[in-house]
């Protein structure tokens, strides 16, 4: 993907020195105007040249965490009229695929606009940062993190994202117990139906061995196209491809799969989906089935 971070003019624009620029080019707008025009114009031919070389690519940035001001609740910092990133509009023109909006607030500066981003997403991705960090700069109970993570779930965002790395993986407060408990399974990638909605043709010829006591499904693909794939585990040939519990692994780029299943006489079917360079998913194959046991093969 193509993701752009600071794709905005600074906090404090008015030493901004783009004076003599604006009145040669100007064309007659106010100043915030123009230059929420120069992003917007940046941000549509980049999306468009991108496009026109690898449509599949994803293009995506991460604006400020409030996008507007709402309600009169807060006046100042937010993308629209502070640093002028009219990110909304990129997302409703269809000018974007996904936001990362940078939501490092709580309470009454996350939970209506996170609602906000998504009355402007146009049903594309939206994945709030969370700011893990203010646990240690301002105190932040770690409740206020979860919450966010319970919130942003129930309302269908596409997933979340941390800041900072070194404050999950420190364990502040033990943040990274929560996220390894909440996250349990493999998630897959979101489709972008918006770009292309063609289901891709499902893998064929599904087999399943152990292969120096490493359990090995392989599978054909018939395509040369860009393709991953997803491996489900079920107890029975009847199961909920939306289950991400069956979710054995995702993202795979080979038509084969190996790992570790141990000999304790339990029974499986194993399925496998293909997804395009899209995240379209295909139907799932014929399953294989296969008896863990050292004794019964």
């Amino acid at each position: 993907g193509i993701h752009f971070d600071y794709i905005r003019y600074p906090g404090n624009s008015t030493r901004f020195p783009d004076r003599a620029r604006f009145n040669k080019y100007g064309n007659g707008k106010n100043l915030s105007d123009w230059r929420r025009e120069n992003i917007n114009r940046f941000v549509t031919k980049m999306y468009d040249y991108v496009k026109s070389v690898k449509p599949w690519v994803q293009v995506s940035s991460a604006p400020l965490g409030r996008y507007r001001p709402l309600n009169n609740k807060h006046d100042g910092w937010n993308a629209l009229e502070t640093v002028l990133q009219d990110a909304g509009h990129w997302m409703m023109s269809g000018k974007h695929d996904a936001i990362y909006p940078m939501m490092y607030y709580r309470n009454d500066l996350f939970y209506p606009f996170a609602d906000d981003w998504l009355l402007h997403c146009n049903n594309r991705i939206v994945v709030p940062g969370l700011g893990v960090y203010q646990m240690q700069e301002i105190k932040w109970p770690k409740e206020d993190i979860v919450n966010q993570m319970a919130y942003s779930r129930e309302k269908k965002m596409s997933g979340q994202a941390y800041f900072r790395t070194e404050n999950v993986l420190s364990n502040l407060k033990g943040i990274l117990f929560s996220i390894n408990d909440y996250y349990k399974h493999p998630a897959k990638l979101p489709a972008m139906t918006w770009l292309s909605d063609t289901i891709p043709d499902a893998p064929q010829d599904l087999r399943a061995e152990k292969v120096r006591g490493m359990f090995q499904l392989e599978w054909e693909s018939d395509t040369t196209e860009i393709r991953t794939y997803t491996i489900y585990k079920a107890s029975d040939d009847n199961f909920d491809i939306e289950n991400a519990a069956n979710i054995v692994a995702t993202g795979v780029r080979e038509p084969m799969y190996e790992f570790y299943v141990e000999d304790n006489d339990e029974a499986y079917y194993y399925f496998v989906t293909s997804h395009d360079a899209y995240n379209n998913e295909s139907v799932i194959c014929n399953p294989a089935f296969y008896y863990h046991s050292e004794t019964i093969k």
